[in-house]
């Protein structure tokens, strides 16, 4: 049986410039940690993203979902 996994995370390219200008996204201050993962800070609430691939755009990261 093929199995296709369709699930992947990728941040909207409004969110990366919100970074790029060092300004919130909706509320949300994005940063990347040494390791280059992406936290997302709302209020009190901090998220910590596991990989940088999330930061490539469609033509990079879909070669990465077909290993």
């Amino acid at each position: 049986m093929t199995v296709i996994d369709v699930h992947a995370h990728i941040l909207p390219r409004s969110l990366v410039s919100a970074y790029e200008q060092g300004r919130e996204w909706f509320g949300t201050m994005v940063e990347r940690t040494a390791e280059g993962r992406t936290q997302l800070t709302t209020g009190p609430r901090r998220n910590q993203m596991s990989t940088p691939e999330y930061w490539f755009d469609y033509p990079e990261r879909i070669p990465l979902m077909d290993k």
